[in-house]
């Protein structure tokens, strides 16, 4: 389930495991489009030369274990929209400042847990569209202690 909405994720966690999660974030310096991630400028709909914004978090278990890993890619030029405050997930951010249009799903599967990279985990990754025009990459990686895995692709 958690895979396939294109809802809340972090509601969706809170729910698995029982109670609250704090966000532990780092912001990442802006790097030109052509630098990022590969094609991810065509996914965010920049051209090669314009800045993208980066940002990575962590969401934390009362028990201060790393529940997921979420690496977000934006139009640098969105960044007031797109960075919530601190401690604020960004989906309820969007939600809450009315931005978030629409989530369109790219991929969600398994690929390999960043703090372990033996280790499989599930991943997904969206495109969120903002109300303003600019569109939001989001990866999500899930620790497989909260959330099982299954090899095969949805």
């Amino acid at each position: 389930m958690l895979l396939r909405t294109d809802g809340l994720t972090t509601t969706l966690l809170e729910e698995i495991i029982g109670g609250p999660l704090a966000v532990e974030k780092q912001e990442l310096p802006t790097v030109p489009a052509h630098e990022a991630e590969s094609g991810l400028f065509k996914t965010l709909g920049l051209a090669e030369d314009e800045l993208v914004g980066r940002r990575q978090s962590r969401l934390i278990s009362a028990g201060h274990e790393v529940v997921s890993i979420n690496r977000v890619h934006f139009p640098a030029y969105a960044a007031a929209d797109v960075i919530p405050p601190p401690g604020v997930p960004i989906g309820q951010h969007l939600v809450d400042k009315n931005e978030a249009l629409r989530r369109e799903i790219l991929f969600a599967g398994c690929d390999w847990w960043p703090l372990a990279k033996d280790i499989p985990c599930a991943h997904k990754e969206y495109v969120i569209q903002g109300r303003s025009g600019w569109r939001v990459h989001v990866s999500e990686y899930f620790n497989p202690k909260f959330v099982s895995v299954d090899p095969q692709p949805i």
